[in-house]
């Protein structure tokens, strides 16, 4: 996974996470016809809409990783969903830095 960072000019820190994640989630509500995440709550939580139910996500990029709260269960196992398949498959995780936008990255 290291070297998939590398390659991408990625630092592989909590800030890329967040973008990677951020992103993916962006694209799971438009493909599901769903408003993407743009509403800022309380904190710096988003609001999203998923499985049809209004709900929150926080990502704090702090440090070395990245911690992803959710207000629904579902929404966090999608988050850890995502990660997990992301270090598993060096395709996947290429695919998903190669879609973050330039402006997302903080890393």
């Amino acid at each position: 996974m290291r070297q998939v960072f590398e390659q991408a000019g990625r630092s592989g820190n909590g800030e890329t996470w967040h973008a990677i994640l951020r992103t993916e989630l962006d694209a799971h509500a438009r493909v599901h016809g769903l408003a993407p995440t743009s509403e800022t709550m309380r904190g710096g939580e988003l609001s999203v809409t998923y499985q049809l139910r209004r709900t929150w996500i926080d990502f704090d990029a702090e440090a070395g990783g990245v911690l992803v709260c959710a207000g629904d269960a579902a929404l966090l196992g999608l988050m850890r969903s995502i990660y997990e398949q992301a270090c598993r498959d060096p395709v996947r995780l290429r695919k998903l830095i190669a879609q973050v936008p330039g402006d997302e990255w903080d890393d």
